[in-house]
């Protein structure tokens, strides 16, 4: 494999995890407002699984470019996932 090509796929997997995760989580207090129990249930599990395998493997590789991408991911879920729409 390239080695430019693997160096940038960590990271951008992080980053899509994080966008992932974000709009998730926006999507889960809009579900918490409508009062959709089953659906804010379902999401809160699978936020709560995908949060601890991403910071466990962040944690063991000691890889700061995979966390920094992985927050820029987040930020840009957020804004995905509540952003105004026009």
């Amino acid at each position: 494999m390239n080695p430019l090509l693997s160096a940038l796929a960590a990271p951008l997997i992080y980053f899509s995890i994080g966008v992932v995760q974000d709009f998730l989580i926006a999507r889960y207090y809009l579900a918490l407002s409508r009062r959709s129990v089953w659906l804010a249930s379902t999401l809160a599990a699978i936020i709560t699984l995908l949060t601890v395998k991403v910071f466990a493997s962040v944690i063991t590789s000691n890889e700061m470019v995979l966390m920094i991408a992985y927050a820029i991911g987040t930020g840009a879920g957020c804004f995905l996932g509540i952003g105004k729409r026009r």
